[in-house]
């Protein structure tokens, strides 16, 4: 998981406006 996040991080923070999206996508997948 924490490899993950920090591929996230990276991810989220290139695409701030889709960050909301992907991240919300990626919570549920890992949840």
């Amino acid at each position: 998981l924490g490899k993950k996040n920090g591929a996230s991080n990276k991810k989220s923070s290139k695409n701030k406006k889709k960050g909301n999206v992907i991240k919300g996508q990626w919570t549920a997948e890992e949840d």
